[in-house]
């Protein structure tokens, strides 16, 4: 009978017989063997082996973690476990929690060590197989870099300049001339630098001359790894990302985000979840996979997602080795003060004030801010500023919710001068969200309100210093007390009919009845390789005076190729000065695009008047020269600039062009005249050096600039000018 099944079946006979051998215990007869008694208990389960040391290969989460030598002891059933000591474990990256020292010495089963972590052992081959939750596991962030793996760079002396010289005429007024040479100059010393900003500037006009020249800032600074910090000493602005910038000479102390891997310096959520078997993770925002890992069985966490510009709630799917999965969403809103979960931000400042009126004073102040990301949803953030007859305190944070980001500080400060004592505070709101639904971004909503005795530390240093300077007239004239100020920014995608944006803006003072509006409507399409705008502004100055400027555009390159010159037309209307007619031709020339130009004629209608005007720039091996000349009725202004560096080192002088904040110095004996890719311009010179003004990373790609692309870049760029001119205007 079995030959016959297995003859018809074979197949289902294996199947059922391995599922049923499967399922057997062995039971052995000890009474069977003659001599002695022994247990054979032991031999019941087929995995076993005696307990003892062994020299295993060590997987951790399929991952080699090496050849080790571990001890294998019986539990209370007779089961040998590996027993494991914490410093192979944490060598391995995982994270233990706190324990006594007596007890970190002693050796555990995995179970013991880390809640959720199993084992598996081949005997056979020796390997030991440890799966450990990924959220147990120490996460190196994407593109980290070991601070051991940092170099400070060469010791080099260096210079940016940039030079603007311009001419103009205008009839019946004469000629008017203005120079402006802006340095940049440093040098490092390993981890210590050394800057300094100034500017010259000279004019000229009827026959009056003026020259000034003006130290903007000189400092010190050292780079602190092991802090993650930078220390500055000397003339340099605070950061002002909770209270407002302000001028001091002395010390400051601050997190670095430079020093830790790009992911990391903006704010992002934290994913956290749970898989039940070696799974796949993807994050999606806005339809777009952004992520993807593998994690272990057991609870993961992904804190090293991009920062996003253009926010939406992010999609996680879990993907089980069986093909299962499952979704779920994690809101994504964030204002500029949001930080990421569990990482913190201080600044500390100590010396004295500077400003406009007088520069420098003898009054000390200090100031101290923290920020802390408490989970995706809070952060918080506190502060406090003292000098001289002032103090202020803030606090406040982001709470991140599924309807959007609210940013809220509360500063309250006490102000002494000639006038008596002022007292105040100030509530501040950010909103930012992205609605799914609809696919609208309210890019930035801010409101802010003041008491009228809150003063803030700037206009507090600039009124004192002007009642001893000069009078309380000019005290008063530098002083404008705002009451309120809303700011709100929406982008709204039209699918294939285009994108519309509206911005506004409202604020009003205590010592004026009037208000400053601002209201912008844009719209932006394409139809092929046609783009066309329309916008139209309307604002309203204390005064309340109105003006109304509408704008229609057109733009198309004349070619496929990506050097082809492109033409473009506008038409603008402004209420109180007519309509404005203009066209324009620009493109770039050269082998290497190195030569950009523009040329460019219009109209105004109200002064019934022509004028044409043409600009050009080249870059150069030495840096960036640019022209333009232009001339209407009655007029014409001609003006010239330079742009570029000079740098001092082992080898002697090189030039190049206008160095960014990090640069390179290459070495190429016997190369001159060979172009440095990705150079902007620069070439070997004769002594075999040439200078690469910025180290990043570059991916060179070609793609069609939509309307979309447009608006993300315009909301991206609206956020940051109008959030950094709320923190300027503080």
């Amino acid at each position: 009978m079995l030959t016959v099944l297995y003859a018809a079946f074979p197949g289902t006979l294996l199947a059922e017989s391995s599922a049923n051998l499967a399922g057997v215990a062995y039971q052995f007869d000890s009474s069977l063997l003659m001599g002695a008694s022994v247990d054979l208990s032991r031999f019941n389960a087929s995995d076993w082996f005696p307990a003892g040391n062994y020299r295993v290969d060590l997987y951790i989460n399929q991952a080699f973690a090496g050849r080790e030598d571990v001890a294998f002891q019986a539990n209370e059933s007779g089961q040998p476990l590996p027993c494991l000591k914490r410093d192979l474990l944490e060598q391995a990256g995982a994270v233990l929690g706190e324990v006594d020292e007596e007890q970190s010495n002693n050796c555990r089963p995995i179970a013991q060590w880390v809640e959720g972590a199993f084992h598996h052992f081949d005997v056979g081959q020796l390997r030991l197989d440890i799966s450990i939750p990924q959220a147990s596991m120490r996460r190196t962030p994407r593109a980290y870099v070991s601070p051991s793996q940092w170099d400070a760079g060469e010791s080099m002396l260096f210079s940016n300049y940039s030079v603007n010289i311009q001419e103009s005429r205008i009839e019946n007024f004469g000629p008017s001339r203005y120079a402006f040479v802006g340095l940049n100059t440093g040098f490092n010393v390993g981890l210590w630098r050394f800057r300094h900003q100034s500017s010259f500037n000279a004019s000229e006009r009827a026959g009056a001359r003026t020259q000034r020249w003006d130290s903007i800032r000189t400092y010190v600074q050292r780079a602190l790894p092991s802090l993650q910090s930078e220390m500055t000493l000397g003339d340099s602005f605070v950061s002002g990302s909770l209270f407002g910038s302000v001028g001091y000479r002395g010390l400051n102390l601050q997190s670095d985000t430079r020093m830790l891997p790009g992911y990391l310096r903006f704010y992002a959520p934290q994913v956290r979840g749970a898989a039940t078997s070696n799974a796949r993770v993807i994050v999606r925002q806005n339809q777009q996979v952004i992520y993807e890992t593998t994690v272990s069985p057991g609870p993961f966490v992904i804190d090293d997602l991009a920062a996003s510009s253009y926010q939406g709630d992010l999609e996680v799917e879990v993907v089980e080795s069986n093909g299962q999965s499952r979704r779920f969403t994690v809101p994504y809103s964030a204002v500029p003060e949001s930080i990421r979960p569990g990482m913190g931000r201080y600044s500390f400042t100590l010396g004295q004030l500077r400003d406009g009126v007088s520069n420098s004073s003898n009054d000390l102040f200090g100031e101290m801010t923290y920020q802390l990301g408490l989970s995706n949803e809070i952060t918080l953030n506190t502060g406090v500023r003292l000098a001289r007859d002032y103090a202020s305190f803030l606090g406040g944070g982001v709470l991140a919710t599924r309807y959007g980001a609210f940013g809220v500080n509360l500063t309250q400060a006490t102000s002494v001068d000639d006038t008596g004592r002022s007292e105040g505070w100030r509530f501040e709101t950010n909103y930012s969200k992205h609605l799914d639904v609809t696919n609208t971004t309210f890019a930035l909503a801010g409101y802010r309100y003041s008491t009228e005795g809150f003063v803030d530390l700037a206009q507090a240093f600039s009124r004192r210093n002007a009642q001893v300077v000069q009078s309380q007239a000019l005290a008063e004239s530098l002083f404008q007390q705002q009451r309120n100020q809303l700011v709100l920014s929406v982008g709204q995608p039209l699918g294939k009919w285009g994108q519309i944006n509206l911005t506004a803006s409202s604020s009003d003072y205590y010592n004026s009845p009037d208000r400053d509006k601002q209201l912008q409507l844009s719209y932006f399409n394409s139809a092929g390789q046609l783009g066309y705008g329309f916008s139209h502004t309307r604002s309203q100055t204390q005064d309340g005076t109105p003006d109304n400027l509408s704008m229609l555009s057109i733009s198309l390159p004349l070619d496929d190729l990506p050097t082809a010159p492109s033409v473009s037309a506008s038409v603008s209307h402004q209420q109180n000065s007519g309509s404005q007619l203009q066209s324009s031709v620009s493109g770039t020339l050269g082998e290497r695009n190195n030569t950009s130009y523009g040329i460019d004629v219009g109209r105004d209608t109200h002064q019934r008047t022509n004028y044409a005007g043409i600009s050009a720039q080249t870059r150069l091996p030495v840096g960036t020269l640019s022209g333009s000349f232009s001339q209407g009725e009655g007029y014409y202004q001609v003006g010239m600039a330079m742009r570029g560096s000079a740098v001092v080192h082992d080898g002697g002088l090189t030039l190049g062009p206008y160095l960014g904040e990090t640069f390179a110095l290459v070495e190429a004996k016997g190369a001159e005249g060979a172009e440095v890719k990705n150079g902007q311009g620069a070439r070997i010179d004769q002594d075999g050096y040439a200078v690469v003004p910025c180290l990043v990373l570059t991916v060179t790609t070609r793609f069609r600039l939509t309307p979309r692309r447009w608006t993300n870049a315009l909301i991206y760029w609206s956020v940051n000018m109008r959030w950094l001119l709320m923190r300027v205007q503080q």
